[in-house]
């Protein structure tokens, strides 16, 4: 089992480790001691360079692991609760320096999930980071708004888009707009009657000039 997000806690792992009994091949194995595990982990780090680079297994993403008993653990964040300490639950550690295999916990950062991406080079980063929609309109203020997934939306594009779909397909727009008032006939007809209700009431509380 490979657990990417959870903290590490090695020096609990080893104690829960060292009270199980291990056979392997019939015969009786003695459990690592903490040390034991320390010297393993550490083993597998190149400290040459400013990054240090972890030597051993690396994920699909390029993230160094390391196993302790059945499960599969970032190597960094082994590094950073070793070195640094505790890491806040939820939170991801983020590389400053780029280097995924690199476990140097002086290059580590926690930092929310939200945080990690924009802080990151995927394409959702580079997305977050963008001030403007590709027709130059400005992401902010009235303009605008969030889709079903939580993208942000131009809406001046948006309107542009549907004014242009409305336009290129007329017949089938009034179809479904039809549709739609028949299908919401109680509903509009509850709305009307409030908003004229409504007016009604404004205008008896305007005082005459």
């Amino acid at each position: 089992m490979i657990v990417m997000g959870q903290n590490v806690r090695l020096d609990v792992l080893i104690v829960v480790q060292s009270t199980r009994t291990v056979v392997t091949n019939g015969k009786m194995r003695t459990p690592a001691t903490y040390q034991q595990t320390l010297h393993r982990f550490w083993d597998k780090v190149d400290f040459s360079k400013t990054c240090w680079i972890w030597t051993d297994v690396l994920n699909s993403k390029g993230y160094g692991m390391f196993g302790l008993g059945k499960k599969v653990y970032p190597a960094h964040r082994i590094s950073y609760e070793l070195l640094k300490g505790y890491i806040p639950e939820g939170y991801q550690i983020h590389h400053q320096c780029g280097n995924k295999a690199c476990v140097n916990p002086e290059h580590l950062e926690p930092v929310t999930p939200s945080q990690n991406i924009r802080l990151g080079d995927s394409p959702p980063s580079r997305n977050a980071k963008k001030t403007h929609c590709p027709k130059g309109h400005s992401y902010s203020g009235e303009n605008l708004a969030y889709d079903n997934d939580g993208s942000r939306v131009c809406k001046l594009c948006r309107k542009t888009r549907t004014s242009k779909w409305i336009k290129d397909n007329k017949e089938r727009h009034n179809k479904i707009f039809n549709e739609w008032i028949i299908s919401n006939k109680d509903h509009l007809r509850k709305y009307r009657y409030n908003y004229y209700k409504n007016k009604r009431e404004q205008l008896k509380n305007i005082t005459p000039i």
